[in-house]
This record gives C-alpha cells, structure tokens and sequence, in this order.
C-alpha cells in the first residue's frame, strides 16, 4: 500500500482514529482524509497526523484521484502522465 484513502466517517472512532493507529504503528504513508465537512479542529488534527490532504465528501469525485496522483508523485518522486485524463 502506497496512498491510504481514509473516510473520517468509519464506525467506532472515525478515519483520524485510524490515522493516528497507522503513525503509531510506525508506517508515514501519505493519507488522504475524505469527510462530510472539514471544520478547524479536523484539519488541524489531520495537520498534526501529518496528513497529506482533506477532501470534502462533496468534491471528492473531481478531486480525489488527482489528489492521490499528486501525494504519489510528491511522496515517491514519480510521475505519472494521464495526459489530462484519470479513472
């Protein structure tokens, strides 16, 4: 696993929950946060997780796989050409 997609909405305590189990595990991958709505206390707990992006559930469709394209290319160095055109 190279990217983690994360709903802030998952059962019991939530996709920061998770985020935070994942760091103390000792595993940096980049995550991307999907929720309903990102107030200040979300993103900075997401900033403090080292989180690499919040996306709001409403814009997730435009915007998640060229978020998870630019956390890959940023985090590993590589580059992925889609010609303009994703999936």
């Amino acid at each position: 696993m190279h990217v983690a997609v994360v709903d802030e909405c998952l059962p019991d305590d939530g996709g920061l929950e998770l985020v935070r189990r994942v760091r103390r595990m000792g595993i940096a991958l980049p995550s991307l946060l999907v929720c309903d709505q990102a107030n200040a206390r979300l993103l900075q707990d997401a900033l403090s997780l080292n989180v690499f992006s919040v996306v709001q559930l409403s814009h997730a469709r435009d915007l998640l796989a060229p978020m998870v394209l630019k956390a890959v290319r940023r985090v590993y160095r590589l580059d992925w050409c889609l010609g303009g055109m994703s999936n």
